[in-house]
């Protein structure tokens, strides 16, 4: 028989079969991957395995996500529509043409925008406005806004300054597609107070730039009217004056030369008026200009220093009194303005006026950048705007610096006509002075009654530039909170709570669940043997024992008291495992053990060592646990006369071995207890009586105690053919194993092979699930009701 089996090892190792009878398909050496942490099934299961855990974090998180939800207040959102005009509606400005209008640029709808975010006096208006609704039409309830700013607690100037500070943080502003239209929109807890801060921001937004620009308009018809005032009176002194003129004795000189002295006279005087007035329009316009830019340097560098201001102030006089300077160069040398480096004075100047605008520009730049940092506003479009008022206001001083220039030079030249003409019709010029004078009063006259009509006409008629496109409506829904969104999310959050806990439990779980979890660990699984308390219980109702051949053994040797049953099986698997695990010779002598108490070394023990005696070959179960003995307690039998007893001399071999409750089955038990099991187990003495039994039996099986608690089983495992490490489903950790199978490696320890014991089949995730379920439930459950096993009592063979 042995020669058979030798040669069926050597065949099915030539033929490339697998060493696992659990897995008929793996290849031999091959790592079983079916367990990799991050397989999909393996997910799914263990997602299955821990769906309470799951299942909890659902519910909570669901709870806590539904009740979140139902106390948020609902919030409302609605939107206006408004056009900022491309053309200034400020006429004011455009009086005597000495600006222009133009279209409004992306920066300059930006301002607008950055205005109505953050002008204190509109929100104010829009806080009266509120104030005079005070409640919601439709519900009866005072606005929620007026609510919360203490209205009817505070004093309704207080809680208008509170509303101006809150309101800006209600609206946001958005411009369509680049053009002039702006959308404002804005949030409420009330839907009819949302649609009345969008309205009434518009409405006060369009009056406030109807006041500004009417102030404007205003200003300009006063300053016409006092103009026109002033004309009249001059057109008056100028009648008497040539009426005097000609009711004297004196003759005009009407020659040719006279003539034309008189004619270019009249066109430089005409000239030096209309220059005397434009300086005044320009004069009054750069003023206004200047107070733009410094309401707009209040709000770009609120904070500067004023020293910081006096300084740039003195860099852009002296860049103005230097522009003086190179507008006298370019009256008396034209070609100079092309070509300035044909002066070294003028080049002098021009590098001056670099210089010190470099400076200025580096000063203004400093102050806002520590602004910007202070306020973090959009200062790119104020910015930009106070480059325009500047560029504006350079260029109308250069118009004024030329304007006076100019005047310089015309009255040099009439200085210098009437010298020449001193000797010729003298009383004819000043005639023609006092006409020429007369017709450039009258159309300035005339002119100034045609602007002051123009301003009071736009005075009178509709001047802001704003106009409502789509009033904001009261919305029907709130847009938040979204609670089917919130609770779904809560829901997922808990599924993947969950989850994540399910799986990080499985990833730090150390436990042994499955047979793949050992291969992957570079175990070589020579057995698995089912959890079979369920069918014991069933089968022999709860009962811890069981009365065979006079003695009470313990009912979970199911190779002895149900040699047919799936659990037998298994361990008539395991036996076959460990024959054909070595393909030269047979293992006499194997030794059982563990890492650590509870693993059920010596039920396997047990089992294994039956079926071998079932299978014909005679059988010797050894305990070597000298501690912690359980095999005399599991097959009924006395703890002594045993092991130790032959070991030190004071009993026979004969008489400690047991034939226990079937053929072929012996058992030494193991003896009274001594102090010494480590240096006994490897004793000289114990290694001679290995050697006697295996004469006598064809299989020794020592049941030692676990390796990690004593070192017992170490001389023991280099004595015998082979070791069985055994482990247990859920109990025994993957580290510890390894650390085991690594102390017997170091010892050169021959390790046939891996059990696990009780394996759950309801809980597998892999390929034994239903290779057990269908062994143990289908295959042998009918058995049992055919086979009755003899419990009658028999007298002890020894």
């Amino acid at each position: 028989m042995e020669l058979e089996n030798n040669e069926r090892r050597k065949s099915m190792r030539s033929n490339g079969a697998s060493e696992d009878p659990f897995n008929p398909g793996a290849i031999p050496g091959e790592e079983d991957d079916q367990n990799d942490p991050f397989d999909p099934q393996l997910i799914l299961y263990s997602l299955w395995d821990g769906k309470w855990i799951i299942l909890a974090c659902v519910v909570i998180l669901g709870a806590l996500g539904y009740y979140y939800t139902q106390t948020l207040p609902n919030q409302y959102r609605t939107t206006g529509l408004f056009l900022i005009e491309n053309q200034r509606a400020d006429r004011g400005l455009n009086l005597f043409e000495f600006t222009r209008a133009r279209n409004l640029t992306w920066d300059e709808v930006g301002t607008e925008m950055q205005f109505i975010v953050n002008s204190h006096e509109l929100a104010e208006n829009v806080g009266r406005r509120l104030i005079q609704e005070l409640v919601n039409p439709v519900t009866g309830d005072t606005l929620p806004m007026l609510r919360q700013n203490g209205l009817g607690f505070m004093p309704e100037e207080q809680v208008l300054q509170r509303l101006a500070r809150r309101l800006p943080n209600r609206i946001s502003l958005h411009q369509i597609d680049q053009m002039n239209l702006v959308e404002i929109r804005t949030t409420s807890f009330d839907p009819q107070e949302a649609a009345f801060i969008a309205n009434f921001y518009i409405e006060e937004y369009r009056i406030l730039d109807e006041t500004i620009t009417r102030s404007n308009l205003t200003s300009a018809a006063s300053y016409l009217e006092q103009l026109e005032e002033r004309n009249t009176m001059t057109l008056g002194e100028q009648d008497e004056q040539i009426r005097m003129f000609l009711d004297s004795d004196w003759t005009l000189i009407t020659d040719e030369q006279g003539t034309a002295a008189a004619q270019e006279l009249r066109g430089l005087f005409r000239e030096a008026e209309e220059l005397r007035f434009r300086k005044v329009a320009v004069s009054d316009f750069l003023d206004r200009l200047r107070e733009e830019k410094d309401m707009v340097l209040n709000m770009l560098y609120d904070g500067a220093t004023d020293n910081d201001m006096e300084l740039v102030n003195a860099f852009e006089q002296a860049i103005l009194d230097l522009r003086l300077q190179a507008e006298s160069f370019y009256i008396e040398q034209p070609q100079l303005r092309t070509n300035p480096e044909g002066n070294s004075v003028l080049s002098q100047i021009l590098r001056r006026i670099d210089y010190l605008e470099g400076l200025r520009d580096e000063r203004l730049e400093s102050q806002r950048d520590r602004v910007r940092d202070r306020q973090g506003l959009d200062q790119a479009s104020l910015a930009s705007y106070l480059t325009d008022i500047r560029s504006e206001i350079r260029s109308n001083e250069a118009r004024l610096v030329d304007m006076q220039l100019r005047e310089d030079f015309i009255a040099e030249r009439v200085d210098d006509i009437q010298s020449d003409m001193s000797s010729i019709m003298e009383r004819s010029a000043e005639l023609q002075r006092l006409r020429r004078n007369q017709v450039i009063s009258e159309e300035l006259y005339l002119n100034l009654l045609k602007r002051l009509q123009e301003t009071q006409i736009a005075i009178q008629s509709e001047v802001s530039r704003v106009r409502e496109i789509r009033a904001a409506s009261v919305p029907s829904s709130p847009f938040s909170p979204n609670r089917l969104r919130n609770y779904i999310l809560s829901l997922i959050l808990g599924f993947g709570l969950g989850a994540g806990i399910v799986l990080l439990r499985n990833l730090l779980d150390d436990l042994i669940h499955d047979p793949g979890q050992l291969r992957n660990a570079g175990f070589n699984v020579i057995g698995v043997i089912p959890d079979f308390t369920d069918y014991i219980n069933t089968h022999f109702k709860n009962t811890e024992r069981l009365p065979i051949r006079g003695r009470s053994v313990d009912v979970n040797l199911i190779s002895l008291i149900d040699p047919i049953s799936a659990g037998a099986e298994a361990y008539r698997r395991l036996r076959t495992s460990i024959e054909f695990s070595n393909a030269d010779r047979e293992y006499q002598t194997l030794v059982v053990t563990s890492s650590k108490p509870g693993e059920g070394k010596s039920l396997t023990s047990i089992n294994l060592a039956l079926t071998y005696a079932q299978f014909g070959k005679r059988t010797l179960v050894i305990d070597c646990d000298l501690r912690k003995p359980t095999i005399h307690k599991k097959l009924g039998l006395d703890k002594s006369p045993g092991l130790t007893d032959i070991l030190f001399d004071k009993d026979t071999l004969e008489n400690c071995l047991i034939d226990a409750s079937t053929d072929n089955f012996f058992v030494i038990t193991a003896g009274n207890s001594i102090p010494n099991p480590a240096e006994t187990m490897g004793s000289k003495r114990m290694q001679e009586l290995l050697s006697s039994l295996k004469k006598e039996f064809d299989i020794i099986i020592l049941d030692t105690p676990p390796l990690l608690v004593v070192s017992d089983a170490m001389p023991l495992a280099v004595a015998t053919d082979a070791t069985v490490l055994v482990s247990k489903m859920d109990e025994t950790e993957l580290s510890i194993l390894k650390e085991t199978r690594q102390d017997l490696r170091n010892l050169g320890v021959n390790i046939a092979g891996s059990v696990l014991n009780a394996y759950d089949t309801n809980s597998v995730k892999s390929y034994y699930k239903y290779n057990y379920k269908y062994n143990y439930k289908y295959k042998y459950d009918y058995a049992y009701k055919d086979y009755k096993l003899d419990y009658t009592d028999q007298p002890d063979q020894k």
